[in-house]
């Protein structure tokens, strides 16, 4: 998880004991966090071709995007709100199969 997410809700007065709770389904995570990102990306790139000034998709250059054009309060709310929580894996896991050759 980028912390800069909880930081940044911290800082708009969200919620101040905003945290991530152990076992938070990281695959959530990450599709509320691109659901809200790459339609700005993909503007942000068509914008950069048009001008002429098309950089290298990089991670440093999305992350300079992302801390001049930081997300909205809303958009922070939606991408934390009621995330949903996963058991630990020894709580999930039932059974096993074990096979042997002979």
């Amino acid at each position: 998880m980028n912390w800069y997410l909880i930081l940044e809700a911290q800082s708009r007065g969200i919620d101040d004991r905003i945290s991530l709770p152990d076992g938070v389904d990281w695959y959530e995570l990450a599709n509320r966090w691109l659901d809200v990102v790459q339609p700005k990306l993909i503007h942000w790139i068509e914008r950069e071709r048009k001008n002429r000034k098309y950089q290298d998709i990089r991670l440093k250059n999305i992350n300079r995007y992302l801390q001049r054009n930081p997300l909205q309060t809303e958009e922070l709310q939606h991408i934390l709100a009621d995330l949903p929580v996963l058991e630990p894996v020894d709580k999930r896991v039932i059974s096993m199969i074990v096979g042997r050759r002979e």
